[in-house]
This record gives C-alpha cells, sequence and structure tokens, in this order.
C-alpha cells in the first residue's frame, strides 16, 4: 500500500502431500505485517510473511489503489514484453491499469486509456486461471468507464499477440472480482 507494487503469495504443495498442508483461504482485508520477505523477481516478485494483523478496507485504501494504476498502456506494454523475453521470468505478470473505458470491438472486449492506446482483454487458455472475460458483459455500464483493473497479461502463441486477462475491477467504493 505504500508503493503500489503488485506482489503474489504463492504456496506450492507437492501433490502426494496436498491432504497432509493446509491450503490458505482467500481473505479480502488488508493484512497488516511486521516483517514482510521478499524473494527475487521482476514485476510481481514472490512474498511471504509469518504473522499478520487483519483490518477491514476503507473507502481511502480504494482510492490509494486506483492512485497506483498504470495509465499509459505504451510503458505498461514495453516493459512486459521485455520481462517475458527473460527466460527465467515469469510469463504471465499482473499490472494495474487505469482505463477510461472498457468495451466491444468486434466482439472482443478491449481496455482503453486515457491516450486511446487499446489493449485486447482475452481470456488465458493455458494459464490457471478461470475464463472470465465475459463476465464483463454482466458489469454495471458506469464501473466500465474511468476505474481501474488488475491484470494479467498472456502471450497468445496463436496469434503472437500480448494480451490481458482481467481479474478484477477496483471502483471508488468496491473491487469485483471476476474470478
Amino acid at each position: 500500500m505504500k508503493t503500489g507494487e503488485i506482489q503474489e503469495t504463492i504456496n506450492y504443495r507437492p501433490f502426494k502431500a496436498v491432504k497432509y498442508i493446509r491450503e490458505d483461504d482467500s481473505f479480502y482485508s488488508v493484512a497488516q505485517v511486521k516483517e514482510l520477505f521478499i524473494y527475487p523477481g521482476e514485476l510481481n516478485p514472490r512474498i511471504r510473511w509469518e504473522n499478520m494483523e487483519i483490518r477491514e478496507v476503507a473507502s481511502k485504501d480504494y482510492k490509494l489503489i486506483k492512485s497506483f494504476a498504470k495509465t499509459s498502456y505504451t510503458e505498461v506494454i514495453k516493459t512486459v514484453k521485455n520481462q517475458i523475453k527473460n527466460p527465467l521470468s515469469d510469463k504471465n505478470p499482473l499490472a494495474l491499469l487505469s482505463y477510461a473505458r472498457i468495451g466491444q470491438v468486434e466482439g472482443l472486449f478491449v481496455a482503453e486509456d486515457e491516450k486511446g492506446q487499446r489493449v485486447l482483454l482475452e481470456d488465458n487458455y493455458l494459464c490457471f486461471e478461470p475464463h472470465n472475460t465475459y463476465m464483463l458483459e454482466l458489469v454495471d455500464e458506469s464501473v466500465l468507464n474511468n476505474n481501474c483493473m488488475l491484470v494479467r497479461f498472456h502471450h497468445n502463441p496463436d496469434t503472437g499477440k500480448l494480451r490481458a486477462q482481467p481479474l478484477s475491477l477496483i471502483t471508488d467504493d468496491r473491487i469485483i472480482r471476476l474470478i
């Protein structure tokens, strides 16, 4: 919440030990941790912590999250493409993108920034996230203008293009999860 960096917590469980190792539940509050361990990484380094205090999300938190959203798609796409080129880097980085509007062009969802740059929103069929882009049709029209979204980028080998899968939409007063 201080820097706006997006980090991931990932817990690996061996298949044979799944029934013996507890899976952490998702939570939708703010985790306040005293000591944060950051693993080496580029855009979305892996993190972990031992103890945390939980507080409810306040309205100022949503506005703070929106302030960290990237406004220029050109810069974000350049950074993502440079990371994907590195053979040891995560091939599906996360980014927080500000959008002027989300709509459909020829039946495909597209997000557009203030400068008119667009990024195609498409499900990643090779990733572990469920297919969810179609859920944008169910979202209220007011949410699809002048807000931000958390996306996971992926390279579509069929088209050779970089795409973004929307995971959540962030407004001034709530987070709408699409997965």
